[in-house]
């Protein structure tokens, strides 16, 4: 992991009184300007100060002379090479967390924070598509929503920026405290409520707490948005207000559930249409017809909801809403569209939790009464991190993968492939059509058995936890598929 510092970078000497350090180094070393951070001694190069974060399996520390021989100009951490241009501190994690609290707190600039077990990414993008209407947003890139990665991305937040949306990743309890107190945020996000980290936190009510540690940065005053079709936020209202903090939910109609008539967001009458969703949006006693996005399936609604009210709160005209919705586009390897040897293709290999699956799979059959008489096909991966419930939870997807009219079934990945298999077949998908691969390194072999079932006019879904790197099948199919 690396980053450029914005604004022309920091002297050592400045990053040193920011952390909280000892700093190693002479009169001219102490001036030098730092114009960027790497967590990798092979990202290093003039210029950057390189993290000893203790991981895991490796030490960070460890790598300090290696970073400095490979071009790093001075490095912090819990070790310091004897003679090297260095910061000295008692745990490098926090004490780069406290840099990024003090650059934040001197930008002074409103901003947005979004959790949740599913969506995050696709929130905080629909955000920065809606406000970047108006302001000059800095946005989280990528997966940069840890520990480690959220203080970086606020480093690279330019001196001009108007309003800044970040994204709160979470493995456990008191992370998502920590990271919301370090950015202070004014407007805060829950997306939903869902079973991803379930074999670290156990149940639903602990994720529905730890991702509740959002409030824990906000000041009297502010605002936080909660799914409201999720009956353990619905339940946090009084907890909120007691703090201070004004709640506000979304609730959007769907065909499993009713619209929540408490909500102070609805969103109803979606309609999928090829490539896009249409809906309407009742907000602060309007409502707002035909909103319109360049991407499919009703739970992306979710997200334009959240990012239309953060935009009329921010002071948006209703033709920059509708143009900022309309403007966003899925992130690479998230609902991304492909034609090969004829066949319509859905990557959506970014990650995968059992709510992400249905939701696929709704646009897939979608996309396949849209595009004509083709079959659906599906290559459905394994979910991480569900632990004891993982089982029953992968069954679950197979049916559902029945129930959406999947006519070939291909599992990837030790973990899904047996019971995803078994929860197809109980719901009537026929056994010679379900085709197990347990070897996830085996992608060629799965490329060649998808090749040889598809026909021209079907729709393949492709989607598995990231771990698993599924689009390295829609690589081969790119190869290999011959067009009609």
């Amino acid at each position: 992991m690396k980053i450029e510092i914005a604004n022309g970078g920091m002297t050592l000497e400045t990053i040193a009184e920011l952390a909280g350090g000892t700093l190693f180094a002479d009169a001219r070393q102490r001036k030098m300007t730092i114009t960027g951070i790497a967590t990798d001694s092979r990202e290093v190069s003039e210029g950057t100060l390189f993290l000893g974060i203790r991981g895991e399996r490796v030490d960070g520390n460890n790598f300090m002379e290696t970073a400095l021989a490979g071009g790093a100009s001075a490095v912090l951490g819990e070790r310091i090479p004897e003679g090297a241009p260095g910061v000295l501190v008692p745990d490098t994690v926090l004490a780069l967390g406290r840099i990024a609290t003090a650059v934040k707190t001197s930008h002074g600039l409103p901003t947005v924070a979004v959790t949740g077990s599913v969506g995050k990414t696709t929130t905080k993008e629909m955000l920065y598509a809606v406000l970047s209407q108006h302001y000059r947003v800095h946005a989280t890139k990528g997966n940069f929503n840890s520990n480690i990665g959220l203080p970086m991305s606020v480093l690279e937040m330019p001196r001009e920026t108007e309003t800044a949306v970040f994204e709160l990743g979470m493995s456990g309890m008191m992370e998502i405290d920590y990271l919301s107190k370090l950015i202070r945020p004014d407007i805060g996000i829950i997306t939903n409520i869902g079973v991803s980290h379930m074999e670290a936190l156990g149940s639903r009510e602990n994720i529905a707490k730890a991702k509740l540690e959002i409030l824990n940065g906000m000041d009297l005053g502010s605002t936080v948005l909660l799914n409201g079709d999720e009956p353990l936020l619905l339940s946090a209202r009084r907890e909120i207000e007691h703090r201070g903090i004004r709640p506000m939910y979304v609730s959007v109609e769907r065909e499993v559930q009713p619209i929540n008539p408490t909500a102070d967001i609805i969103a109803s009458n979606i309609r999928s249409k090829y490539l896009h969703t249409i809906f309407d949006l009742s907000f602060a006693g309007r409502t707002y017809r035909n909103l319109t996005l360049s991407v499919m399936g009703s739970h992306n609604v979710y997200a334009a909801a959240f990012a239309f009210a953060v935009g009329a709160l921010s002071g948006l005209s209703e033709e920059e809403l509708r143009a900022g919705l309309l403007s966003f586009h899925a992130a690479p390897m998230r609902q991304s569209l492909a034609i090969l040897g004829g066949v319509l293709v859905i990557e959506d290999c970014y990650n995968a939790s059992p709510e992400s699956m249905r939701a696929a799979l709704d646009v897939a059959q979608t996309l396949a009464k849209e595009s004509g008489n083709g079959r659906v096909m599906a290559l459905l991966g394994d979910m991480r991190e569900l632990g004891e419930t993982s089982p029953d939870l992968h069954r679950n997807v197979g049916r559902y993968a029945a129930e959406k009219g999947v006519g070939e079934l291909f599992t990837f990945g030790s973990e899904s492939s047996a019971f995803l298999a078994a929860g197809a077949v109980d719901a009537g998908i026929p056994a010679d059509r379900i085709h197990r691969h347990e070897d996830a390194t085996g992608f060629e072999s799965v490329g060649r058995m998808i090749l040889d079932t598809m026909r021209a006019g079907d729709v393949l879904l492709v989607k598995a936890s990231r771990a698993l790197r599924a689009e390295r099948v829609v690589s081969y199919l790119r190869e290999h598929a011959v067009s009609p």
